[in-house]
């Protein structure tokens, strides 16, 4: 049987010293540089904004080693449900 392509989990992968950060002081959005796709709507000079993020992923718990090799062996896990009630 064919694994689901995503998790009803959203997983953040991070190293330990930062895991030990957001415990204390929360999640700190990284920024973005992101094009607005408004100045291709109203003909104006293309512009770019700085949108604050923090990243998560949905991927199966099957396919997690290889992600977290690249972003770091410590994560968080939240439901779909708590991440919407964080916003």
């Amino acid at each position: 049987m064919p694994s689901k392509l995503s998790s009803d989990e959203l997983f953040h992968f991070t190293k330990f010293e930062n895991l030990l950060s957001i415990l204390d002081q929360g999640f700190q959005p990284r920024y973005n540089l992101e094009h607005t796709f408004l100045s291709d709507m109203y003909k104006r000079p293309s512009a770019i904004a700085a949108i604050p993020m923090v990243c998560f992923c949905d991927i199966p718990l099957d396919m997690v080693e290889e992600h977290s090799t690249k972003y770091g062996k410590c994560g968080l896990v939240l439901t779909r449900v708590g991440a919407k009630n964080m916003g």
